[in-house]
């Protein structure tokens, strides 16, 4: 609602300044873009050059070694230091077809003698337009994580993973014993490819969505008394 009022005001002729990450919001918006970077102006110019500037400069700064990485928050006792993926095979991989079953391994490191308290890890998938796809969170499916060696690797296991082709980065999260240790914004990117997820060769285009949900269609006569639990 905020956005189409936005958008109402916009086509009025007012002047709106709004800021914001989402590129695809952006790009529907607004006819120009500033890209302010650490306080300061770093481009200016038609929307569409400066989002690709912006989604350029993104995706070569989730390249960078994360233990070089100055662009974090939290209180650093314990930090990512770098991320792998594996494909079903449990092959070292840089992209992954969609479908395949995907682990993201998050090796993380601490100056602490002693093992970690509870841990809370996530990753939040973004797309090339800087949307939210798609998260996972150790709490959110009851996995607890405690007592943890000061170092090693946190892991996660995707089954079949259902995003469309195309580039993602990655945002992760750690907090340790309550206290965010360490968030990072497009710490690494990840390339799916086209897979056969529906087994039909077919695929939505682009413009319907980023994720894959399995589903069934059936038919019923107009007046049948049959559940649809019935008839599947």
């Amino acid at each position: 609602k905020c956005l189409g009022k936005m958008g109402d005001i916009s086509r009025g002729g007012r002047t709106i300044l709004f800021v914001s990450h989402n590129m695809a919001a952006i790009s529907n918006l607004c006819r120009k873009a500033l890209w302010i970077d650490k306080s300061c102006l770093k481009m200016a110019g038609a929307v569409t050059e400066v989002i690709n500037s912006y989604v350029a400069s993104v995706q070569s700064r989730s390249t960078l070694p994360l233990e070089g990485r100055t662009d974090r928050t939290g209180d650093g006792s314990v930090r990512f230091m770098g991320v792998e993926y594996r494909n079903g095979r449990g092959e070292l991989v840089e992209s992954v077809c969609l479908g395949d079953d995907l682990t993201i391994g998050l090796v993380y490191g601490s100056e602490r003698k002693k093992e970690l308290g509870s841990v809370s890890v996530s990753i939040t998938f973004y797309n090339e337009m800087g949307v939210a796809v798609c998260s996972f969170w150790n709490d959110m499916v009851g996995t607890k994580m405690q007592g943890l060696t000061a170092t090693g690797r946190l892991v996660c296991q995707i089954d079949q993973l259902p995003l469309a082709p195309g580039f993602y980065t990655l945002a992760l999260i750690l907090v340790v014993e309550g206290q965010a240790a360490d968030k990072i914004r497009d710490a690494a990117t990840l390339r799916v490819i086209e897979g056969d997820f529906f087994k039909t060769g077919k695929l939505p285009p682009p413009q319907l969505g980023c994720v894959m949900v399995r589903h069934k269609w059936f038919s019923l006569p107009e007046k049948s008394t049959v559940s649809p639990s019935e008839a599947l």
